[in-house]
């Protein structure tokens, strides 16, 4: 447990920094190690001091197409509203209020024995807490954070639940998967939500939510995003997205799959990377390449687990799933593929598969149930 000015807290999303060290740690990045204790203990938050609202909007994460769908959200209440993106400098000020959250911070995680690792996560804790001493001249009557599993979300929705006698929100950020016949980090999704209501995309989500929560308020509310016409005039060219970094294994078998197919179809391959990616990572043929493609004019998608492939499959798009013994959001057998040849076959065929599943609504009738959602708790 982690206690702070003498009041616990649930600290499950401690795992959320254990499974972030490890990846650094792996990956030889003791220097970005260093820097995010250094940074930590530095940090002074810039936002409102004084904050008086209905509802208060809170993000942590950014990332492009985080940051559209978090606007779209927001958009849609029509209450009194203000937002924090919480953004941080680093500054004397900062090192001297760390100290002072040190007296007041308790957790029952620091080991001699793994030093670097207790350090790196008591020094995050702290970057934490002083946001939660910020929180005391925050008021609201609804708390939305961009997503619990975040330190920092999870720990405002926390102590909003505790002193504000606040209802508090979380977003759903990306399809979730169970992963705890294959633990990674994406397992924090779904594991260290806190809020009072969890607001989902679609069915499958809700449902993996209620398995782990089985008291928690379910909300579908979909995802208001506009994607492309998949009706757009198609080309000889077909879209492969890859996954996150810590399938770049899988994103590299893939590659290969393509590159055949392409060879038997003559096709252009146009490549998706992950936002956090780098195409340096991958050896790529420029012979079957395609420098300025696009998904609209593409004749169909390859992918493996990403949530992009979902939104895409609601869109209209025919999507192909690469079929692993990662764990995945539930497809139609009728799309999965493990090698060229049953591409190449697969294609042929009818295209069976939905996306309201996954994503119940999207654009204008998403933003209309936040809207009815955020309505009712006022």
């Amino acid at each position: 447990m982690l206690f702070l000015a003498n009041q616990e807290y649930d600290a499950k999303f401690i795992s959320y920094l254990d499974h972030e060290y490890n990846l650094l740690k792996n990956n030889g990045k003791w220097g970005l190690i260093l820097k995010r204790i250094l940074a930590s203990w530095s940090a002074q938050i810039i936002c409102e001091e004084n904050l008086n609202t209905e509802f208060l909007f809170f993000k942590s994460m950014f990332r492009k197409d985080y940051d559209d769908f978090y606007s779209q959200v927001k958009l849609s209440c029509v209450s009194q509203k203000k937002s924090i993106e919480l953004k941080y400098k680093y500054s004397l000020k900062g090192l001297l209020s760390s100290f002072i959250v040190l007296r007041q911070l308790k957790v029952n995680r620091f080991s001699y024995f793994h030093l670097v690792k207790s350090v790196f996560i008591y020094s995050n804790l702290i970057k934490c807490s002083k946001l939660v001493f910020k929180a005391q001249k925050w008021s609201c009557k609804v708390l939305v954070v961009f997503g619990d599993m975040q330190p920092e979300d999870n720990m405002i929705t926390q102590f909003f639940r505790k002193n504000k006698n606040t209802i508090t929100c979380t977003l759903q950020h990306g399809l979730y998967v169970d992963y705890s016949s294959s633990p990674n980090i994406n397992e924090v999704n779904y594991n260290n939500t806190v809020a009072e209501y969890f607001l989902a995309w679609g069915q499958e989500t809700s449902n993996l939510i209620r398995k782990y929560h089985k008291n928690k308020s379910i909300k579908i509310c979909g995802k208001p995003i506009e994607l492309g016409p998949s009706n757009t005039p198609k080309e000889d060219i077909f879209t492969v997205i890859l996954d996150q970094k810590i399938f770049s294994k899988y994103n590299r078998q893939l590659i290969e799959i393509a590159f055949e197919a392409a060879e038997i179809l003559n096709f252009k391959v146009n490549i998706k990377l992950h936002p956090l990616d780098n195409i340096e990572n991958y050896d790529l043929d420029d012979n079957y390449i395609i420098s300025e493609g696009s998904i609209a004019t593409s004749q169909f998608i390859l992918a493996h687990t990403t949530t992009l492939m979902y939104e895409l499959m609601r869109s209209g798009y025919n999507v192909y799933k690469y079929e692993t013994e990662i764990p995945c959001n539930e497809t139609n057998k009728k799309i999965t593929f493990k090698t060229c040849h049953e591409l190449v076959k697969i294609i042929h065929k009818p295209y069976d598969q939905k996306g309201d599943f996954y994503i119940k609504y999207v654009g204008k009738e998403s933003r209309e149930k936040y809207k009815q959602f955020f309505s009712s708790l006022i």
